[in-house]
């Protein structure tokens, strides 16, 4: 199992219950209400922070941080932050984030 997995999995230990662990895009998953708020895509977690938030702007300023491009040809998705497994003591914290932003919707 790699770490990115490893951690993933972890990951659920901080998120409320209703919170699921599904796949979307072929991707593990974080779901809630049936809307995907993050994913693992290799060694990154990609997680839904909407760009007008100050979680967003607060989780580019990472190391290694970037705009979610789960294909890779540059284009990234519209609100989505990419997370490398070395940033994976912030996955949880973005997450519950995300999960308050998407009730909001």
């Amino acid at each position: 199992m790699s770490n990115a997995l490893s951690e993933f999995d972890a990951l659920f230990e901080a998120l409320p219950p209703d919170v699921r662990r599904g796949r979307m895009m072929g991707r593990p998953s974080v779901t809630i209400g049936g809307r995907m708020v993050a994913c693992l895509n290799g060694e990154v977690m990609g997680i839904r922070l909407m760009r007008t938030s100050t979680e967003f702007a607060d989780a580019l300023e990472l190391p290694d941080a970037a705009l979610f491009d789960p294909s890779g040809k540059g284009r990234p998705f519209k609100d989505w932050v990419e997370l490398p497994v070395t940033q994976s003591a912030h996955w949880a914290p973005l997450v519950l984030a995300a999960l308050g932003r998407a009730e909001e919707r």
